[in-house]
């Protein structure tokens, strides 16, 4: 029998007790105060694993939390194995027969591995939720698709670079993606740090925003009828701090755009909760050097945000915003001479 790891630090276990809602309102302080209770347990029984989380939770979501919570903060990104594994795949993208047989071969070895080292990929993150939340007779799904990110080499969302999860509760199909909501990988040379930083916004996320960065193979898998695989494959890039803080951009905005000289150019972003007292920028960079402007002139209501900016100068820009230090989302932006 695994045993709890004796040394879990008061800090931490009061990190998981501040997780307390979810987008939807929802409870979890018990099912993430149980997880944190089970820090450092090992993978070699695993249903003895996900029955000692969900077994004193009255309810679905609150044990798929439990889980997912356990996941997020004990499972770690194998930052070199992915690159590995992306390296080959993206050799292989153009030989539908050659990456299924790679794909095939080298899922095995990742669940192996993640069993002996709790470090994995995403696979390996998707295949582990969708196996304990099956253990305890919660229905979880492993998605493929293509995550839209700045580093993302192949832009055609046939091509699939990332997996997640859909799951069941209550009778409804809802989105979630535990490699994300994880933390991040710090890499310098041939050496890369993986540092746990939770994102709650990634759990059951509204499939309107999730499908902002994820694009599933299986356009089924959206969950909403009124978006498809091209859904705002053209939109700005959207990180992590937006799901974190729970603020997006509007579905109709596009990531590549133009205006003139001096000008107004309008940004509009959406809230999924009250808009609080974030300090927001814009972070300009032409190529040789950059400025952040804090953006004054916000027009707000409780769940949207509109401001503009005008560019003195013509030129080629990166514009990113900001929500206090976090980037939100980018775009590139062509400013002409009118």
């Amino acid at each position: 029998m695994a045993s709890i790891q004796s040394n879990v630090s008061i800090a931490f276990i009061l990190s998981f007790l501040s997780l307390c809602f979810s987008l939807s309102g929802q409870n979890y302080k018990k099912a993430d105060s149980i997880a944190a209770l089970h820090f450092g347990r090992d993978l070699h029984n695993l249903s003895l694993l996900a029955v000692d989380l969900t077994k004193d939770l009255s309810n679905d979501k609150e044990k798929f939390r439990a889980l997912y919570s356990w996941v997020c903060h004990n499972i770690e990104v194998d930052h070199l194995q992915f690159k590995r594994i992306e390296k080959s795949r993206y050799r292989l993208r153009f030989d539908s027969l050659k990456l299924n047989e790679y794909d095939r071969v080298q899922g095995p070895l990742t669940i192996i591995k993640l069993h002996q080292t709790k470090r994995t990929v995403c696979t390996g993150y998707a295949y582990l939720l969708a196996s304990m939340a099956e253990i305890i007779g919660i229905e979880c799904k492993i998605i493929n698709g293509y995550a839209r990110t700045a580093n993302s080499e192949d832009r055609s969302s046939d091509f699939p670079n990332h997996s997640w999860n859909a799951v069941k509760l209550d009778g409804k199909w809802q989105l979630c993606d535990p490699t994300w909501s994880s933390g991040y990988s710090y890499v310098q040379g041939s050496l890369a740090y993986f540092e746990t930083d939770y994102n709650e916004g990634y759990f059951l996320c509204p499939p309107k925003y999730f499908a902002l960065n994820h694009i599933p193979q299986n356009p089924k898998w959206l969950l909403d009828t009124s978006l498809n695989k091209s859904y705002n494959q053209d939109g700005p890039l959207v990180y992590g701090a937006a799901f974190k803080h729970q603020i997006f951009p509007d579905s109709g905005e596009k990531m590549i755009r133009e205006c003139a000289r001096r000008d107004s150019i309008y940004f509009n972003f959406q809230s999924l909760k009250k808009l609080e007292s974030q300090d927001f920028y814009i972070l300009i960079s032409n190529g040789f050097n950059s400025r952040e402007i804090e953006l004054r002139n916000l027009a707000s209501s409780e769940n949207s945000l509109r401001f503009n900016h005008v560019f003195e100068k013509s030129g080629i820009y990166d514009v990113h915003i900001l929500a206090n230090t976090d980037v939100l989302a980018s775009y590139t932006l062509t400013v002409y001479k009118p």
